[in-house]
């Protein structure tokens, strides 16, 4: 396995990394459990490669919202963060 200090990455770097990549799996996850059967009320769980798949289209667009905003780093912004994640995914979806 690679070195990180291979890439020239800072530990305070790799702690932001770190930090969006925690923000993008809570969010995703927030999402997998919002999945609903609407006939049945039951949850829908999805196949591990469609769960991938979504994780990586919210961490893409939470490094986008990150650049265009900041990190969310109070309830008004975090609130703002959730809402354009799922609107995006609704879009995609």
């Amino acid at each position: 396995m690679t070195d990180i200090k291979e890439f020239n990455i800072s530990e305070e770097e790799l702690a932001e990394i770190e930090e969006i990549k925690e923000l993008a799996q809570g969010c995703t996850n927030y999402l997998l459990e919002s999945i609903i059967n609407a006939e049945t009320g039951e949850q829908i769980e999805l196949e591990e490669d469609n769960k991938k798949a979504i994780f990586k289209l919210i961490l893409n667009k939470t490094m986008e919202f990150i650049e265009e905003y900041s990190f969310p780093s109070n309830e008004e912004d975090f609130a703002k963060y959730v809402e354009t994640m799922l609107t995006y995914m609704q879009e995609i979806l």
